[in-house]
């Protein structure tokens, strides 16, 4: 069998039969069955045909082989047809391309409780704007982006931030949060190359694969929970102006300026007539 699943609980269910017999005393059976809940879903096929064989190769009698080939093939249907969950959404998006950036938008208008977004730029205001909208219908939207490009050109984070979306962002220049994914009610991943700026979707050679295979969603829901946690002191704050914090001391710093110019005002010259 495999040999990268070697010290693995699928090896050891398979290592630990080697006499099938063993499995008749009631320490063994219920070890065996301990270690069959830790074996991940990739590894359920290897190990099915591991015990199949080992329960085959103990057995001397060719009709009771029979039975248990004609039961091992049995399984075998009935797990890939309805034990093995269905992915319901498959898809591949490349770029540049209008069309799918509008089936990428149709993508977030089907989340109904939460969308998740780590990624490094958004500059591009349809998916900005679709991110908006959920958050006015009463979606949870939390977007994580990279602390420098949020100060780029065009960049979206602070108006999603003015309309009230969390939005935080890492906290080290020298580094990036270069991530690209998307979660969408923690049931569909949309991750690949594709930055959500212009650039990417106009211009650039980019791609998206989209899944709801629970194995991967779980995997970068960990993550991006992961990141919310580390950066979460980094929240764009915004008050009851709308504003971000950066844009409050900014206007503050302003005006300061002024009521300074009006206080001390420029002196005239006297030329002397000249």
């Amino acid at each position: 069998f495999k040999t990268e699943m070697k010290g693995s609980a699928a090896a050891k269910i398979i290592e630990k039969s080697e006499d099938i017999h063993d499995l008749y005393t009631k320490n063994a059976f219920e070890r065996s069955i301990r270690e069959a809940r830790q074996v991940v879903p990739e590894d359920i096929e290897t190990v099915r045909k591991g015990l199949f064989a080992k329960a085959l190769s103990s057995m001397t009698d060719s009709k009771d082989k029979k039975v248990v080939e004609w039961l091992q093939r049995m399984v075998t249907v009935y797990e890939s047809n309805w034990c093995a969950p269905a992915n319901h959404v498959q898809d591949a998006l490349f770029f540049p391309s209008k069309d799918n950036l509008l089936k990428l938008i149709s993508y977030l208008k089907r989340a109904r409780k939460s969308i998740q977004v780590c990624v490094f730029n958004i500059t591009n205001d349809m998916l900005a704007n679709a991110l908006i909208d959920a958050h006015k219908k009463g979606v949870a939207v939390k977007v994580i982006t990279d602390d420098e490009s949020m100060k780029s050109k065009g960049a979206d984070a602070t108006r999603m931030a003015e309309s009230g979306i969390e939005v935080v962002t890492d906290d080290k220049a020298e580094y990036h949060m270069h991530n690209k994914f998307a979660l969408i009610d923690g049931n569909i991943l949309i991750t690949g190359s594709f930055n959500w700026t212009m650039q990417a979707t106009y211009n650039n050679q980019e791609n998206l694969i989209v899944t709801d295979k629970r194995y991967y969603v779980e995997k970068f829901e960990g993550e991006f929970c992961k990141l919310w946690k580390q950066f979460a002191k980094n929240k764009l704050k915004t008050f009851s102006s709308g504003m971000t914090e950066d844009q409050a001391a900014s206007k503050i710093a302003k005006s300061y300026k002024k009521k300074q110019a009006r206080k001390n005002p420029p002196k005239k010259i006297d030329l002397g007539g000249y």
